[in-house]
């Protein structure tokens, strides 16, 4: 008359349950933090990249009798003109011609990100993206 648990057992017990749990939470929670810094990655690189594509373009040296703004123009074409803006109102000054400005892409996809394009001298620097909005930038025109 001794009845058997082992035979009969049907159901998970509360601790396999509570073990499952834990391991799928701790899961989550990594792969949480590897998707989050892939998203930073993207709008950083959303903000840097056209910003890379006319630092490619310039250093070509094909650019030297086109204005800024005819430079910006060229490479993106009308749709994406809204997204630029400029640290002077440079946009009607020949390339070769630039002093020091800086040049700021922006748009929804780098979310809070905003590239930068420093030019000395009319020559390109280096592209890097910051979270801090350009103090008083002129749109292009």
């Amino acid at each position: 008359m001794f009845y058997n648990f082992k035979k009969n057992k049907k159901a998970f017990t509360l601790v396999e349950l509570i073990v499952v749990i834990a391991i799928i939470a701790i899961l989550g929670a990594v792969v949480g933090v590897t998707v989050s810094s892939f998203v930073d990655k993207a709008r950083v690189s959303a903000a840097e990249s056209p910003l890379d594509d006319l630092k490619k373009y310039w250093d070509t040296g094909i650019t030297d009798n086109l204005t800024l703004s005819a430079l910006v123009a060229s490479i993106f074409g009308e749709s994406e003109r809204a997204n630029f803006s400029c640290s002077s109102d440079a946009w009607g000054t020949k390339v070769s011609k630039l002093g020091t400005i800086n040049i700021f892409y922006h748009d929804d996809a780098s979310g809070d990100y905003y590239g930068k394009l420093a030019v000395t001298s009319g020559t390109p620097g280096e592209v890097s993206s910051s979270k801090t909005a350009p103090t008083n930038p002129v749109k292009y025109k």
